[in-house]
């Protein structure tokens, strides 16, 4: 039951949060709802994009994760950037885990699209004090048009976070599917690796562009 009152909660909290935001125009960062259901979890991940002035957007990113043994797990991340000059941003991001303390982050991204194909980038490094790290992100997506109606959808995310020390986690998230419309889906797999140990997550995901 607690597990089922978390999810519903977390629904409501995207809806209100997209009803507030509403729709941006951001092509680096669109709004889209994600479910992947895999071997060892189920996974929401919403993403609002907002302007919110001129230049000047708004991105906030929710994952929710359920394992298996009804264990829950969620990440959030709000990223205000500014456009400095085409496709360049100078962002300030602040990262959201429970219990424990939010991480500011700043940095620059980069978006560009040529045909079918668009990438983003994004590094930061965090601005706690407490320790030194430097955080990378690179998103590709390449959505051609197989007929008038259907497009074929392929991803792929990374997330690689370094520290003095070297390597901390890296997280990559691949997606192969088709898209009607606003609609896709297609099979996902999860790939984490931390600590010289790689965890992987297969199965299926729907998504829903707004």
């Amino acid at each position: 039951m607690e597990i089922k009152q978390k999810i519903k909660r977390m629904v409501a909290g995207v809806a209100l949060a997209a009803s507030l935001l509403g729709a941006g125009s951001n092509l680096a960062r669109a709004n889209s709802a994600e479910v992947m259901v895999g071997n060892t979890s189920t996974t929401l991940d919403v993403k609002v994009n907002k302007e919110v002035a001129p230049k000047t957007n708004l991105f906030v990113r929710n994952r929710t994760t359920i394992d298996y043994k009804n264990q829950v797990s969620n990440f959030g991340l709000a990223d205000l950037s500014y456009n400095l000059i085409g496709g360049l941003d100078a962002v300030a991001e602040v990262q959201m885990i429970p219990e424990a303390e939010l991480i500011p982050r700043l940095g620059l991204g980069y978006f560009n699209k040529v045909a079918d194909l668009s990438c983003y980038g994004l590094a930061t490094a965090g601005l706690s004090g407490e320790k030194v790290d430097a955080e990378v992100f690179a998103s590709l997506s390449y959505t051609p048009k197989i007929t008038d109606d259907l497009q074929l959808k392929l991803s792929l995310e990374d997330v690689s976070n370094f520290g003095q020390e070297g390597h901390n986690f890296s997280v990559q998230r691949f997606r192969a599917g088709l898209g009607v419309e606003q609609y896709e889906a297609g099979l996902a797999a999860d790939l984490t690796e931390a600590a010289g140990e790689i965890s992987p997550a297969v199965g299926v995901y729907a998504k829903i562009n707004f």
